[in-house]
């Protein structure tokens, strides 16, 4: 976690997040991104930094969150709360069953 750490902290800031009231676990999910469950003030959400290096698998970004925000728009999938379309960073919420 460590060596996202610069990363993380970008991704909080422009969330607008308070890193003092931040918390993560690092998750073994996904073979191109990294993901850590996070907690913020009490709520569990899912943070997300995309690959370094997206061209490599022809990883689209613009693709993937208009993707993401129809599915959330129509109540199919989780809410996608932040998404920024450069770095495939995310942050979508998770369900309250979710555990």
């Amino acid at each position: 976690m460590a060596e996202n750490k610069q990363r993380i902290q970008g991704v909080l800031a422009a969330m607008g997040w308070d890193e003092s009231d931040f918390s993560l676990e690092p998750q073994a999910l996904g073979s191109t991104n990294t993901s850590y469950l996070c907690t913020y003030r009490g709520e569990r959400y899912v943070l997300r930094l995309g690959s370094e290096h997206p061209g490599l698998l022809a990883i689209n970004r613009k693709a993937e969150e208009a993707a993401l925000r129809a599915v959330s728009a129509i109540g199919c999938g989780t809410e996608l709360i932040y998404y920024d379309g450069a770095t495939g960073n995310m942050r979508p919420a998770i369900s309250k069953d979710a555990k």
